[in-house]
């Protein structure tokens, strides 16, 4: 990289990534990510057989990247972007369902190498971050984008949701934050699925699988190969992006290497369920439950599927015997409160639930987002309401209604402007949202915007709420 081409991306990005770091620290982060951040290729029959990114976390050679490309070929080659090469030595452990793995790279001579701290913070949507992808699969191999969205599953815990589109290259590359800290991994490789980020924390969960395979006597240990085979997290990232067929074919595959595995048959009765193949769906649960009686995943992947049915007494009967199993699984503990208020009408039981989820997962916009709802409902509090609503939105902003809601308590307050820009913005998540075209015709006929109010009212009209054509009878024929 010249140094002019390199310093005018430079500048472009500070343009770019204009709320953080004056313009000196975010050039002296770059430099500093950049020396911790490697491409590694696979050779098989002296070719390159399969190529990704990958990052040092520590200053003895202990790196993040790709797992499955250890399981294809006969060499590796690692490159850091300042010209250096490494051989890798060991294969310390993988995370099957991410396809990461930990390894050790040889060193030359006993010199630190530059790695990447791991922030203690987590994906945060709306939020801006640094990735260094693969040099082939953007300008300089450094790009900014913006979390859209954040999720959780399973076994991956906390992930986000980003525009950029990389190809298998930028596997493993890391996703920095405006402190120069590592927040995620790329680990989207295939065009058909969503944009995937992982937490970091990723790093610190139980699921990894210790090999301390040494790369000398690799093809001793070919019983441990299965675990580098990427059609676990393949199917995890289809089933992630709701491409369920596929998601079940892969689950199906990886099976063959554990036939006996509850987690990949309450997994596939997941991706079965939602393209409808109720059977084979049930036929997975109850399978699972033999395997594992006391396992608490096949209950709540069941009640999931009952709420989608719409029959929430049996979906309410799943996620007790969830939490039976394990009370603090918070994604259980979110349904049942829901359920407690939808089903039972327990107002009270309900808040306290979201409560305490707050308590145990102060990152959990659901639980605000709920908590709101019911203090808006039932509470004189509407402070706390609009506290929690601003607090799921700077977590979540695309949780459904969440803007809604918020404009609505804006619109009570006659603040017309800022309950347009809530309205807008919740009508850019979600076209459908019928309550908030209503609720912003109101707002714009309030400040005298009577055609934008009547187009307004129009669109709620066409999408199924009959009151706004009294509105348009009222206040738009001539």
């Amino acid at each position: 990289m010249n140094i002019s081409s390199k310093y005018y991306t430079l500048f472009v990005l500070l343009v770019m990534f204009h709320h953080g770091l004056v313009s000196q620290n975010l050039i002296n982060t770059i430099n500093k990510t950049e020396k911790a951040v490697f491409s590694i290729e696979g050779y098989k029959n002296q070719m390159v057989f399969d190529s990704a990114s990958g990052f040092f976390i520590s200053a003895d050679g202990i790196a993040i990247t790709k797992a499955s490309l250890f399981n294809s070929c006969d060499s590796i080659v690692i490159k850091t972007r300042n010209g250096k090469s490494f051989g890798v030595e060991q294969i310390i452990s993988v995370h099957p369902y991410s396809n990461l793995a930990l390894i050790k790279v040889k060193q030359r001579r006993q010199k630190d190498i530059p790695y990447l701290q791991i922030s203690r913070k987590t994906l945060i949507a709306t939020h801006e971050v640094l990735i260094f992808s693969h040099p082939e699969d953007t300008e300089k191999g450094i790009s900014v984008d913006v979390i859209n969205d954040i999720r959780t599953f399973p076994f991956v815990g906390r992930y986000g949701i980003i525009t950029m589109k990389m190809s298998s290259l930028s596997f493993g590359a890391p996703v920095i934050n405006k402190r120069g800290l590592l927040i995620g991994i790329n680990v989207s490789d295939n065009s058909k699925v969503d944009n995937i980020i992982y937490s970091s924390h990723l790093l610190n969960d139980s699921l990894w699988v210790n090999l301390n395979l040494r790369i000398d006597n690799f093809n001793s240990g070919l019983d441990m190969h299965k675990y580098l085979n990427p059609s676990l997290s393949k199917g995890m990232l289809n089933l992630l992006s709701n491409r369920n067929i596929e998601a079940a074919r892969l689950l199906a595959k990886y099976m063959k290497y554990f036939p006996d595995s509850y987690n990949l048959y309450c997994l596939r009765a997941l991706a079965r369920f939602r393209y409808n193949n109720n059977i084979g769906g049930r036929e997975d649960i109850e399978y699972a439950k033999r395997l594992n009686r006391e396992g608490f995943l096949s209950h709540y992947f069941n009640s999931l599927h009952f709420i989608e049915l719409d029959k929430k007494r049996r979906a309410f009967d799943c996620i007790d015997s969830c939490l039976n199993f394990n009370p603090k699984f918070i994604p259980a503990k979110v349904e049942h409160a829901r359920l407690e208020w939808s089903l039972n009408n327990n107002v009270r039981e309900a808040f306290d639930e979201f409560n305490d989820i707050i308590n145990m997962d102060s990152l959990n916009g659901d639980a605000y987002y709920e908590r709101a709802r019911l203090s808006f409902q039932y509470s004189s509090n509407k402070e706390l309401a609009f506290e929690d609503l601003n607090r799921a939105i700077y977590l979540n902003p695309s949780q459904p209604g969440v803007f809604s809601l918020r404009g609505v308590m804006k619109l009570s307050k006659q603040d017309f402007l800022s309950a347009i820009n809530d309205f807008t913005k919740a009508i850019e998540y979600n076209k459908s949202d019928v309550h908030a075209y209503f609720n912003r015709g109101i707002a714009h006929f309030n400040i005298g915007m009577k055609k934008s109010a009547c187009e307004d009212w129009e669109i709620a009209g066409d999408l199924g709420d009959y009151s706004a054509f009294k509105y348009i009878s009222r206040y738009c024929t001539k």
